[in-house]
């Protein structure tokens, strides 16, 4: 993966907001808590976590947009100009291709001869661009048209031996774009991506030229329009993808721009790692998969740098041993990442591969061992029994100034058994329209509700006005309890999460809800698209029997259950129909400061 998945920014996206809703197959979705309001106290909700300098620099871009769209060559000559004179370095680095190409050669060569035939595969669309490439295709989604041009595709293509395809792909992006300033070539976010591509493959294939006669060129264009177009209207993993590309501007050029490059790059990373990679090695945006896409970009940073910098020793290395710790500590017991989050799986790089490139500074972190280990900065906790394993989040929605990402899925958890996933996440199918909406709704993820309204405000594509707030945790043993208030609503809902019995693997979810009077209180287990009800719910209405791959499992209920249909998208562009397990809490309550429970256990089966 040589790719972030970032289409639109935080707080202010730039793309049409899709309508709020559920999508086919399932009921409508109440789009805010209740109790909030709409419109401009939403927006107020959203910006007043946002510093001014932040607004300011959003306003600069949306300025700068108007003013480009007017004018749209000045921008590219501008750039050119300040980059006149840069040269490439000699020698070139070579960046291992175990750090390019981590999916593997099979997944890899099977991908650049897909497009090598003119077929473009992204989140879970192919387009056919035999007859030349559409760079601006109007049927493509924005999350599809951002990773088209980053041009991964060149990385692919050249360490497979098709440099020819790969110059040929380069003249097709440079005849229609590389004159013109345009809203998606030209964002900052797909720049600092293709820059880093450009400098990848030029490394691999042994020199610019190899590219293309003006490669040299295009690559210094990036790096002087990517110094005058940072991202700190987003900040986050965007600003340290512009960090990244112009350490390697800084390497793979020679002269003045290379040197600014240096100084910037150097400047941005000393400034972000340590804020966005805090003590528990989780990365700040709260999501696996972007967790793995930053580590796989330090790691990359680390190769370029070389050994001895002093940035290296003081800065990247003791981050790369946090995150590879911390993702060591959170992969599902099939090895893999939970869909915690904004994640989905097969786009970021294989943790095993980014934990193998992390071992040069965090040689000895092994398998976690049986019982709980809880990442107190992000707020995941992971209890590991015999056969039972499961990961509550009970973090922050999302950085105070950094909402795109954020999901109303405060509590949730997944749950495996026996190896298998029972209880999973919804994940990631796009990044605009109902799915979006669906996907970060509370009644989509395995927590509590009060009146099936989302626990925070999320709305649009990436926006989160008002936030829910996780009041206190307390942890010992094999269980963690963490109480969470959610937004609009004087209420309180608690969930405990154990494992018991006598070999510690019958999980327990005890919740709790002090709700205002007349409010309906829900719990709901969203059970992977894998699994299936085989018996249930039975007379009392009170535990069911589902299968996975792996075998049985019981899930009992205190309070009678009800089944909803659901849908997840454990990868971008898919989705697969879903069981949800419904409990409404006893007492309803019916009267101020009433306390209503419910319980779930599930209990692998022997026999499976």
């Amino acid at each position: 993966m040589r790719g972030g998945t970032d289409a639109s920014p935080a707080f202010g996206s730039a793309w049409p907001e899709p309508v709020d809703g559920s999508g086919p197959g399932a009921a409508p979705l109440a789009a805010t808590p209740a109790g909030a309001s709409v419109g401009l106290g939403r927006m107020l909700r959203t910006v007043r976590h946002i510093p001014l300098s932040q607004l300011a620099a959003r306003a600069r871009f949306m300025a700068l947009r108007h003013r480009y769209g007017l004018v749209p060559g000045r921008p590219i000559q501008r750039a050119r100009c300040q980059a006149a004179g840069t040269a490439a370095a000699v020698p070139l680095p070579v960046v291992p291709r175990a750090l390019l190409v981590p999916e593997g050669t099979g997944v890899v060569e099977a991908r650049a001869a897909a497009f090598a035939d003119g077929r473009f595969s992204y989140v879970g669309r192919t387009v056919d661009f035999s007859a030349g490439v559409r760079w601006s295709d109007p049927a493509a989604s924005p999350l599809w048209l951002f990773n088209l041009h980053y041009l991964g595709a060149l990385v692919d293509l050249v360490v497979t031996g098709r440099v020819d395809h790969a110059r040929r792909l380069l003249a097709s992006w440079m005849a229609v774009c590389g004159e013109r300033w345009d809203a998606v070539a030209w964002h900052p976010y797909p720049v600092s991506l293709r820059l880093s591509n450009l400098c990848f493959a030029a490394g691999d294939a042994g020199g610019f030229e190899a590219l293309g006669a003006s490669t040299l060129d295009l690559a210094a264009t990036h790096a002087a329009f990517l110094l005058d177009h940072l991202e700190r209207d987003l900040r986050g993993n965007h600003v340290l993808e512009n960090a990244v590309a112009l350490v390697c501007a800084a390497r793979f050029l020679r002269g003045p721009l290379a040197g600014r490059c240096d100084t910037v790059a150097r400047r941005l990373l000393a400034a972000e790692i340590p804020e966005q990679v805090p003590a528990d090695g989780g990365h700040f945006e709260l999501s696996p998969m972007y967790h793995s896409i930053v580590l796989h970009r330090l790691l990359q940073v680390r190769c370029v740098l070389g050994a001895g910098d002093a940035l290296l020793r003081d800065t990247i290395d003791p981050a790369i041993a946090r995150m590879a710790a911390f993702l060591r500590g959170i992969l599902c017991p099939d090895g893999d990442i939970p869909l915690l989050g904004d994640s989905a799986r097969g786009f970021a790089a294989p943790p095993e591969r980014l934990l193998g490139a992390a071992a040069a500074v965090a040689p000895d972190i092994g398998r976690p061992s049986l019982g709980r280990t809880s990442f107190a900065d992000s707020g995941l906790h992971v209890l590991r029994g015999q056969r039972t394993w499961t990961i509550l989040d009970a973090g922050p929605v999302c950085p105070t100034y950094l909402p795109g990402h954020g999901q109303a899925d405060s509590l949730t958890l997944e749950v495996w058994c026996d190896g298998a996933c029972i209880v999973g996440d919804p994940g990631v199918h796009e990044y605009t329209g109902p799915e979006r909406a669906w996907g970060r709704s509370s009644r989509a993820h395995s927590t509590m509700t009060i009146d099936d309204a989302d626990t925070s405000e999320v709305y649009g594509s990436f926006r989160v006005g008002g936030r829910a707030r996780v009041v206190a945790i307390s942890v010992g043993g094999n269980a963690v309890t963490a109480a969470l208030e959610p937004f609009g609503l004087a209420a309180r809902l608690t969930r405990t999460v154990r494992l018991t019995g006598t070999t510690g693997d019958t999980l327990e979810i005890l919740d709790s809800a002090t709700a205002p009077p007349g409010r309906t209180v829900r719990s709901r287990l969203h059970l992977h698209p894998a699994v299936q009800l085989v018996e249930g719910p039975t007379a009392s209405g009170r535990h069911v029997i589902a299968r996975s791959p792996a075998g049985f499992v019981r899930i009992q209920a205190e309070q009678p259950l009800e089944v909803e249909r659901g849908r997840a998208s454990r990868q971008y562009g898919l989705i697969e129909p879903t069981t949800i397990l419904v409990q409404t809490l006893a007492a309803g309550a019916a009267t101020a400061g009433n306390v209503c429970v419910a319980k779930f256990s599930i209990v692998p089966l022997d026999g499976g």
